[in-house]
């Protein structure tokens, strides 16, 4: 048998089938994903239960377990060791203890491997078989931000540099970086209206700004700034190297749904503000897909992984005005987003043709999803229902009482549903009293059929956290207690619970068609047995069709 092939695998976070087969359609023969779809090596994906966040997606792609077992069950983990058991701390500051992923596959049996922003790997536990390892997510040194510019403003920069805006004349400003007193400060010039400008700094960080008119002011656009970390042993190579594009860790949603880049669609805007938040993600996209290229060029590892969230932090913000059963959807809304949204898979397409024309002989290329992205338009609020019944109760700062309460929904947002146990001891029937006022309030109030499963895993003491709420379509969860049971959602866009919804299957993609032989769809659970199996595959495989 000969050596099996080493691997690419792009990992494109929310992008969903139906929207996929909705361009492939639109696109006609010419595209790549509408060749791939129709010759059956583009499926559905489906994703993982009992929630569909990136976190527990990932983790379950990388080592096939559930999240039952590996026991990453949302975007955030409750911290059952704490005192306060409605604490909870970010699922990629936890990595699963104990869990092989596939890149251990590979390091198992002396093969390289490289990684590229993607999480729960601790690079300390791999010696020369981590080829490279690049991570950017975390603590911004810059936020990203917009600000009212005003005649000009100062901005101090965490451990880097201070930001002077200085108008020169009408629309034009200069926007300057003082790194340090040893090294010279940098500049740009930002007139109204031009692209964004790339502004270092100092070593190894990088920012990008622009300004726009919004809401008729002069407002200062930041991309914000992060500290990429890199180890391997070709690590030294990696810092050298200088990426056409800054590494931006997260978009400008918040500042787009608080208005701040003008009255979005639902809100009663002209889109306008989606097209600049548009802007900015492709922005964003552009060193994930660089990074891709660098692999591809260096050519060095036999598993190569590498992240790209561009597609979910758009469609969180848009993806439900194409979507006619959402109550703010209109024909205007859906032709503007529509153009957005295919621009948007014009780069996927585009980036899935380069990946396999420059994919060298003996790599196969895959390219998936985590989980796809379902319309919504509504939140519920079960800790509301819970507080007025007198179920849940609050401390003197409005938080949850864990240790007063007989019942809430985890402040996680897991999706998990927390009870006391010494209450359901003196309370036998209260789980069940609980479950069917909540199905009964809400349907009568949301029109929404909740339903309720429970899976076993690892909760506080004191509590039994085992029963999961599915809300129905349209609809997400939220833990707060704002003083209504409904609200509008200002995301259009939402994969927290998992349900029945179709629009929650991600894509999986094989362009030899080996791994999709014989199948209508991929589970999440199988992705990294796939992979591993090209091992046997090898001797059978077929030529990587060109695009």
């Amino acid at each position: 048998m000969s050596r099996s092939p080493r691997v690419v695998w792009f990992l494109v976070d929310g992008l969903p089938f139906w929207l996929v087969e909705r361009y492939a359609r639109q696109s006609g023969r010419g595209s790549h994903l509408a060749r791939f779809l129709r010759n059956g090596h583009l499926l559905p994906l489906r994703p993982v239960y009992p929630n569909c966040q990136t976190p527990p997606s990932l983790a379950t792609l990388f080592s096939g377990e559930p999240p039952a077992v590996h026991g990453v069950l949302g975007y955030d983990l409750p911290r059952w060791d704490a005192r306060d058991l409605a604490s909870f701390q970010s699922a990629f500051e936890a990595p699963p203890p104990a869990v092989r992923f596939i890149w251990d596959d590979f390091a198992r049996q002396g093969r390289g491997f490289r990684l590229c922003h993607v999480p729960f790997c601790s690079p300390r536990d791999y010696g020369a078989e981590l080829v490279g390892y690049s991570y950017g997510f975390g603590r911004p040194v810059l936020e990203p931000t917009v600000l009212p510019v005003g005649s000009g403003l100062r901005l101090d920069v965490a451990d880097a540099a201070a930001l002077h805006l200085r108008r020169t004349r009408a629309s034009v400003f200069r926007l300057r970086a003082e790194a340090s007193p040893a090294s010279a400060p940098q500049e740009v010039v930002l007139s109204e209206g031009d692209g964004f400008q790339e502004l270092s700094l100092g070593p190894g960080l990088r920012t990008a700004a622009t300004l726009r008119r919004i809401g008729g002011e002069l407002h200062l656009l930041l991309l914000g700034a992060w500290r990429v970390r890199v180890s391997g042993r070709e690590r030294e190579r990696y810092r050298r190297h200088r990426f056409p594009s800054p590494f931006f860790g997260k978009g400008l949603s918040k500042p787009f749904r608080d208005g701040r880049l003008g009255p979005s669609l639902h809100r009663g805007g002209d889109g306008r503000a989606e097209e600049l938040l548009w802007e900015t993600l492709e922005g964003l996209s552009r060193r994930f897909t660089e990074e891709l290229s660098y692999s591809l060029d260096a050519n060095d590892s036999d598993f190569v992984l590498v992240y790209q969230p561009f597609f979910d932090l758009l469609l969180h913000e848009v993806v439900g005005h194409l979507d006619e059963s959402m109550s703010y959807f209109s024909p205007r809304r859906r032709n503007r987003v529509e153009r957005l949204v295919a621009a948007a898979l014009d780069r996927i397409d585009g980036w899935l043709g380069e990946l396999c024309r420059r994919c060298p002989a003996g790599v196969r290329p895959v390219v998936s999803s985590d989980h796809g992205m379902a319309a919504v338009d509504r939140i519920l609020y079960p800790n509301e229902l819970l507080a007025r019944e007198g179920w849940l109760q609050l401390t003197g700062e409005g938080r949850i009482d864990a240790w007063r309460s007989h019942c809430f929904l985890h402040p996680a947002e897991t999706g998990v549903l927390c009870f006391r146990r010494d209450w359901l001891r003196e309370q036998p029937a209260g789980k069940a009293a609980v479950l069917g006022r909540l199905a009964d309030v809400f349907a009568d109030a949301a029109r929404t059929r909740l339903r309720f499963c429970d899976v076993p895993a690892e909760h506080g003491d004191g509590l039994e956290a085992v029963t999961y709420v599915f809300p129905g379509p349209g609809v997400t969860l939220k833990a707060q207690v704002p003083g209504c049971l409904s609200a509008p959602s200002l995301k259009t866009g939402d994969h927290s619970m998992m349900n029945d919804n179709p629009q929650l299957d991600g894509i999986f993609l094989d362009p030899t068609g080996l791994l999709s032989r014989d199948r209508t769809e991929v589970d999440a659970r199988e992705v990294r047995g796939l992979l591993t199996s090209l091992r046997e595959l090898d001797d059978d495989h077929e030529h990587l069709p060109q695009p």
